[in-house]
């Protein structure tokens, strides 16, 4: 089990890592393959043969820099996801007695649900920050009485704009579930509360995600 953090603690060192790569706190679009490349960090895209297998990472010594592997047989915009989660591994898990973070379409029992959480979740703000994916659902007009088709869309126009896949705009929009309520009630981005899921349960928080819309009735 890795060091424990709140969503709250888990965005801000989100934004000082995006701060430390030359990044503003809330930029989006980002193409991170390509400027860690810049960065001459080593990354490499291989046509992998295991399965299920999204990405690598390799923790770095003194003698050898880290590496994060992606596969090639997957998307741009999937790899980039893919790089940001193999990003936030080397940053917030490098002091684990562990050398290195795979990267798999579905949970192993060699993997840490609570390392893997933290990866996902960092990267999802890394690269769909919620101070600007909010607005973006306000400027939409994206409800709770939105139907279920322009939800689809939304998501499918929104995706590129964040360099992801449009999956990871559906987790987005569950993930951030009480921070959209909030928004959605208020109108403002003043006071924000972030709270992960498993802590909205424990606090009897039921609410309803944007990921499901409104049903046309035909």
């Amino acid at each position: 089990m890795g060091p424990s953090l709140t969503k709250a603690a888990l965005y801000k060192k989100v934004w000082r890592l995006k701060e430390c790569l030359g990044y503003g706190k809330f930029d989006y679009g980002i193409d991170l393959v390509s400027d860690l490349k810049r960065m001459k960090v080593n990354v490499e895209i291989l046509p992998f043969n295991t399965k299920g297998l999204r990405g690598m990472s390799v923790v770095g010594d003194e003698s050898n820099c880290d590496v994060i592997l992606l596969n090639s047989k997957r998307s741009v915009a999937e790899q980039n996801f893919d790089c940001g989660h193999e990003t936030l591994h080397l940053n917030l898990h490098r002091h684990l007695d562990r050398k290195t973070f795979n990267c798999f379409d579905g949970p192993t029992a060699n993997q840490d649900p609570y390392l893997e959480w933290q990866a996902n979740e960092g990267a999802a703000e890394f690269l769909i920050p919620t101070y600007a994916f909010l607005p973006i659902i306000g400027k939409e007009k994206i409800d709770y009485t939105t139907p279920q088709d322009e939800i689809e869309r939304f998501k499918a126009d929104t995706a590129p704009k964040f360099n992801v896949p449009i999956p990871v705009i559906g987790h987005r929009l569950d993930n951030l579930k009480h921070e959209i309520f909030q928004y959605i009630m208020s109108g403002s981005m003043d006071e924000i509360e972030f709270t992960s899921n498993t802590q909205q349960e424990k606090e009897g928080k039921y609410i309803r995600s944007l990921n499901t819309g409104k049903i046309n009735k035909h």
